[in-house]
């Protein structure tokens, strides 16, 4: 009886050290070699590593083993995966001065490609997100006849100094101008000219200085007070105010005996 209390502790002990030990591998002569993957050495790394499995004390057994592997992954051992690869960096953002010169030059051009305009001008731009800047513009023009006025907008989206310009929004308006016209200028001249003159006369040499102006000069021959022929020249310059009847001023009488 006393044989039988000595042996069962033994006993008990050795089934305990044998359960923690791969088939056909003993406690004594444990060693990564016996493992067919780093889990499988993983799952035999007991605290202490009583079998010297975790040669650099970092926790993971048999690192140059192949996977599959308790910890990491990859196709070597079950060390250390490395550090993580940093996420690309994003696009840059749209520089505001370079999408400001490429609306500008959409602008120019497309005031050129339209007969009704002549100018253009730059009002205000904004972004509206990091790839794109809308600029406004407003570009005029004037004929003998008509004014026009166009707002539009121009969308630019891009990345960093690389710009793309669309034209958006065109709005264009147009009125019509009070114009005074050539004959009715030279026959408001005459009038005025014959009035002064009290015979008749002659109005030729007419320029225009705007849409409602003109300058011509009138001639005429009159007798003096002493009996002689004249020849008289008188510059004259006809208005049309918005909205009034046109006006002639006179210049320079000039009368010579001939």
């Amino acid at each position: 009886m006393q044989l039988q209390k000595i042996l069962l502790p033994l006993t008990l002990g050795a089934i305990a050290l044998f359960a923690y030990v791969p088939s056909g591998a003993s406690a004594a002569d444990l060693d990564c070699g016996d493992f067919a993957n780093q889990a499988e050495a993983q799952e035999n790394l007991l605290p202490g590593d009583p079998y010297g499995l975790d040669g650099d004390g970092d926790g993971v057994a048999c690192e140059d083993l192949p996977c599959p592997c308790a910890t990491g992954s990859g196709n070597s051992g079950g060390g250390d995966p490395g550090p993580a690869t940093p996420p690309s960096p994003p696009p840059p953002k749209l520089d505001k001065a370079a999408a400001r010169d490429a609306a500008e030059r959409k602008a120019r051009k497309y005031t050129r490609q339209h007969a009704a305009l002549d100018s253009v001008s730059l009002r205000s731009c904004g972004r509206r997100n990091r790839n794109k800047v809308v600029c406004h513009f407003v570009a005029t023009g004037k004929t003998s006849s008509q004014q026009t006025t166009c707002h539009f907008r121009v969308s630019v989206k891009g990345e960093g100094n690389s710009t793309s310009a669309q034209i958006r929004g065109v709005n264009c308006r147009s009125r019509r101008l009070v114009v005074l016209s050539r004959a009715r200028a030279k026959e408001a001249m005459k009038t005025a000219a014959q009035g002064l003159a009290q015979t008749r006369v002659t109005v030729y040499a007419l320029s225009r200085l705007g849409p409602r102006a003109f300058t011509g000069l009138a001639e005429w021959t009159q007798t003096s007070s002493t009996n002689t022929e004249e020849l008289c020249t008188l510059e004259l310059t006809a208005r049309l105010p918005a909205g009034q009847s046109i006006r002639v001023a006179t210049h320079n009488l000039d009368c010579l005996q001939v």
